[in-house]
């Protein structure tokens, strides 16, 4: 992720407007760097036929995610399976290259021709194959056969979706359809009651999915279903899918030596490490963005120097003012980030406490547990970090500053008079974020809470609009402003320290 958004700034740097020759330079490195991917592995190739290991291998294919079927008993070698991977892999330069030469021919970018030319070298020079193959590591680990898809933000939920060699996912394999039982206290999707298990055993072998005794509905679809729905439905904030992964993707998800396991009284947990790679994912996310529209589209617009001009080797960009500056951003987001997690997680602890005690029955508190606030938070920031950093990649230079107005909103003119006074005045952009920020981000927190909360779906969102304030207050004690836009010359060269 660093090496991208790196790639990103250097295109947006090269000035291929004022030098056309430079496009030409550009798309000879582009296609020298596919060039040079395609003999990595076909290298790789060849010293997999030169070695022949057929040693056997079994393993059950990871399933469709927009399928119902079970994941298919694949009988391999080694030498087949090696291969597959590399046809894989050749087959996706081959595409990706086709994909930036249409943006590229027919759309006019040039910048994808930058990132593109070093992102799939890097890839292929740290695939498994290129590791095995060209480095000479030894085939254990992470590096055994089959490979597990690699671990991102979404941690244990990828690798529910990665091929297994266990007994208990191959007998799984031949039955009608897939199921797991959890090692946590599950809940319905649909109504969010608790119920003793999400799937129902008949005999031996056969496992169907369980209906919620409270709404008569299946309790976890969800459980059928892959990666890929599970992430359009988090950007649709759907309740349902924050029910599936707070309460019913237990540590099994983590430890896949142990897929089937007696269900049990405690929520599921979720190991320390795993959440804290999540939040400090987030929080470089946050920070770059936070960074891009408070310094670099601003210093942009008002032509304030923010890197060294002078500066011949990397070591004085990194120990320039700006670098400092940089880290200050992120830092400061990070505090206002904790400040936010750490009300919601007091907010709803609260709550749960007080019901438990009004209510005199312990069942939604027997589901809680402290980390699952954070989660919940963590999930529901996604599909607003992903639409923030679509507007990053492809936002070629620095946009020019406009207001809106009622007649290029599209709004009757009262109506926009009384929006105007509480929409940050940054222009299309600033506009544009805002409602990323606030209006799509809020919604997705709430939903997140009331999945947190469901003995009254409204505290969550009375705690959101509790720690969103928070958080603003603790942003303003840093003195780190929420638009660039009103900030003078100086005033933006002295916070983000530009030369």
């Amino acid at each position: 992720m660093a090496v991208m958004f790196g790639a990103m700034q250097v295109a947006k740097r090269i000035p291929f407007d004022e030098n056309p020759e430079y496009v030409r330079y550009a798309q000879l490195v582009y296609v020298t760097s596919q060039l040079l991917c395609l003999a990595v592995f076909y290298y790789c190739s060849i010293q997999i036929k030169r070695k022949n290991d057929l040693t056997v291998l079994k393993y059950v294919n990871a399933k469709n995610p927009m399928s119902q079927d079970p994941g298919e008993l694949v009988t391999t070698t080694h030498r087949d399976y090696d291969l597959s991977e590399i046809s894989k892999s050749m087959r996706g330069i081959l595409m990706g290259s086709l994909m930036v030469g249409l943006m590229h021919l027919y759309f006019g970018y040039t910048n994808p021709l930058v990132i593109q030319s070093i992102l799939p070298l890097k890839n292929a020079m740290e695939s498994n194959m290129a590791k095995i193959w060209i480095w000479g590591m030894p085939a254990t680990g992470d590096l055994k056969r089959p490979f597990k898809p690699p671990a991102g933000l979404f941690g244990g939920l990828q690798q529910q979706n990665g091929p297994q060699t266990d007994k208990a996912h191959a007998l799984a394999s031949r039955l009608p359809r897939f199921h797991r039982r959890h090692a946590c206290m599950p809940v319905c999707v649909e109504c969010g009651k608790p119920v003793p298990a999400t799937v129902s055993t008949f005999g031996s072998g056969h496992v169907v999915l369980a209906r919620c005794t409270h709404c008569k509905r299946i309790v976890d679809p969800y459980l059928e279903y892959g990666l890929a729905v599970l992430v359009v439905d988090l950007i649709l904030a759907k309740p349902r899918v924050y029910r599936h992964i707070l309460y019913n993707v237990s540590t099994h998800s983590f430890m896949p030596s142990r897929p089937y396991g007696p269900p049990s009284s405690a929520p599921s947990v979720v190991p320390l490490y795993i959440h804290t790679r999540r939040f400090v994912a987030l929080v470089l996310m946050e920070g770059y963005l936070a960074w891009f529209s408070l310094c670099v589209r601003p210093c942009a617009q008002q032509n304030v120097q923010l890197w060294p001009m002078n500066a011949q080797k990397m070591s004085q960009y990194l120990l320039s003012s700006a670098s400092y500056g940089a880290i200050r951003v992120c830092f400061y987001t990070l505090l206002h980030m904790l400040s936010l997690h750490v009300s919601l997680v007091v907010g709803c602890t609260a709550v749960q406490w007080a019901w438990r005690a009004h209510s005199k029955s312990n069942m939604y508190w027997d589901m809680y547990a402290l980390h699952l606030p954070s989660v919940a938070m963590l999930y529901a920031s996604l599909s607003t970090v992903f639409l923030l950093a679509l507007r990053v990649v492809w936002a070629p230079k620095a946009p020019t500053h406009t207001h809106p107005t009622a007649s290029t909103t599209m709004m009757p003119t009262y109506i926009w008079q009384i929006l105007s006074a509480y929409l940050p005045q940054a222009g299309h952009d600033g506009v544009t974020e805002w409602t990323i920020r606030n209006m799509m981000g809020g919604m997705s927190a709430g939903v997140a809470l009331a999945a947190v909360l469901p003995m009254k779906p409204t505290a969550g969102a009375l705690v959101v609009l509790l720690s969103f304030g928070i958080q603003a207050l603790v942003r303003d004690r840093l003195h780190m402003p929420w638009d660039a836009s009103s900030l003078s010359k100086d005033t933006l060269s002295h916070f983000c320290r530009a030369s």
